[in-house]
């Protein structure tokens, strides 16, 4: 069969073409329909009466596993649709998570910004933040594919970074926090992707304002620090910070604070999340 459920990611349907042999183990791979174990087999050519015959990957149950009874459920139109629907109660699940637990994991990968965000926001004022968390999620409603594209192109530029080199006009001023990006398994790539895909229009929906606002704070105090190390060799600090929140008002806009928001989302290690969580059993796997 094309399709696995894998019981590390959320219950993510996994699709064979983007597999390898170690994606059975490294994601928990089981049948959709029976929840039994599966493996992946590679994709194959051979000749066939002088035509060159391409077989795709799939994955089949171990040695004593009905496979053909999946099987022939997996080509049914039944069988379709109830595949859709484990990915969909599956996507209900992981954005259930997110809301619960990405601010964390977020702010833990930021090392020692953290302990600038009340100076930080005292120095921009909370009616200047609000300004820019309502202006965020307005951005967020009316142009949702344009912030989705382009932060999936943020993390396809960051994969193409592999050495930790980040783009020079990028306000980061820790780059430890890209090692977890370095640990990332190119076969995880296609659900990290979709996991970013699924945060930012997460961060569309009222359900999430907390978390727009928590970011919006973020990526302030990110710029806030970036240009203070710009300025002197001793970094950022409670007096810095003051002093150039009214030139970061004056020169950058809500557009600016999303674009970092979404680097930020691009270099965290997403399904380390879901390791976390399966190993805490926080997960309803289906098994």
């Amino acid at each position: 069969m094309r399709y696995a459920k894998s019981i590390y990611r959320g219950g993510a349907i996994i699709d064979a073409i983007a597999c390898d042999y170690s994606s059975s183990r490294s994601l928990g791979l089981v049948c959709p329909f029976c929840s039994e174990p599966v493996f992946y087999r590679a994709g194959s050519k051979y000749q066939r009466e002088g035509t060159t015959v391409e077989r795709a990957a799939l994955f089949s149950h171990y040695q004593g596993d009905d496979d053909h009874a999946c099987e022939l459920r997996a080509i049914r139109k039944e069988g379709q649709d109830y595949i859709t629907k484990l990915e969909a109660e599956a996507k209900g699940q992981r954005l259930e998570l997110y809301n619960r637990h990405a601010w964390a994991l977020i702010r833990k990968k930021l090392k020692s910004l953290p302990k600038f965000f009340d100076v930080a926001e005292k120095a921009f004022g909370d009616r200047y933040v609000q300004q820019q968390v309502k202006a965020i999620r307005q951005y967020l409603f009316t142009d949702l594919e344009e912030v989705v594209l382009e932060g999936l192109e943020a993390y396809d530029r960051l994969v193409d970074r592999r050495t930790g080199i980040l783009p020079k006009d990028r306000f980061f001023t820790d780059l430890e926090i890209i090692s977890d990006l370095m640990i990332v398994n190119l076969e995880d790539k296609p659900l990290q992707k979709k996991i970013i895909e699924e945060l930012i229009r997460f961060l569309a929906t009222p359900k999430a304002k907390w978390l727009v606002a928590k970011l919006t704070v973020m990526s302030l105090t990110q710029l806030a620090v970036y240009l203070s190390g710009q300025i002197t060799e001793q970094g950022a600090s409670k007096e810095i910070i003051n002093a150039i929140a009214g030139h970061i008002k004056q020169s950058y806009d809500h557009k600016d604070f999303m674009g970092q928001i979404l680097q930020t989302l691009a270099i965290v290690n997403w399904m380390q999340l879901f390791t976390e969580l399966e190993s805490r059993n926080e997960l309803k796997s289906g098994k």
